[in-house]
């Protein structure tokens, strides 16, 4: 799938157009995006291409769901277990997980406001540290990825709540993108839009940035065709 079946998935055609000009922009930059918007299939599709204009192509994309992974913990982070057997000597089973498959690619975490704040705080060590420790392991592993995560929630409200960790939010939220479902078609600035801060700035209100990119000169750039390396 590419940019241009994505732009089949939404009845407002400005609007998705604007959000593919943002992509675009955002995909000749190695900064953490975040889609927000009410059709998961768009997000996805938007996320992928990403991936596919940006230039960690030829490497891994790998796509997480943390609303519907079992295990998320190790799906993640990967695990190491100690095994031993009545008659077979000591041996250690491990299982990278997303993060490491997505070293030197992309992660796209999908429902990220439905991240427990324990697994919140791992991945936050990843992002400073760079290394990732398997479950139950003693030696970690260097990563270098970059992070597209989805949602559908105001993550400003739930930084607010306490429900999400105001430095993770920061970290993910490098450059938003703000989807607008086909029910909000009136050209006015989404709630949601308007309370997830632009990092560079602290601020609430980033709904001048697509005026800006827009001022900036940015077209639509069409990713290529063909799979995920």
């Amino acid at each position: 799938m590419t940019t241009r079946s994505a732009r089949a998935l939404s009845p407002s055609q400005s609007e998705l157009d604007l959000a593919l000009d943002l992509a675009a922009s955002a995909a000749g930059t190695d900064m953490p995006v975040a889609l927000i918007g009410d059709v998961p299939t768009l997000l996805r599709e938007v996320a992928l291409s990403i991936h596919r204009d940006s230039a960690r192509r030829r490497r891994p994309c790998v796509v997480v769901d943390a609303a519907q992974v079992a295990g998320l913990p190790v799906a993640l982070f990967g695990e190491a277990r100690y095994l031993q057997g009545d008659d077979v000597e000591p041996h250690v089973a491990t299982t990278a997980g997303a993060l490491e498959r997505a070293s030197g690619g992309t992660l796209v975490l999908e429902n990220v406001d439905q991240l427990p704040l324990t697994v919140q705080s791992a991945l936050l060590r990843v992002l400073d540290t760079r290394v990732v420790y398997r479950e139950g392991a003693v030696l970690g592993a260097v990563v270098d990825l970059r992070i597209v995560s989805t949602t559908s929630h105001d993550l400003g409200r739930l930084v607010a709540s306490g429900a999400f960790r105001a430095d993770l939010f920061h970290r993910l939220t490098g450059f938003p993108i703000w989807i607008a479902p086909p029910e909000d078609r009136s050209g006015r600035p989404s709630p949601l839009w308007m309370t997830v801060p632009c990092v560079s700035r602290g601020v609430a209100d980033v709904t001048s940035l697509p005026a800006a990119r827009r001022s900036a000169g940015i077209h639509p750039i069409l990713a290529g065709e063909g799979g995920l390396s």
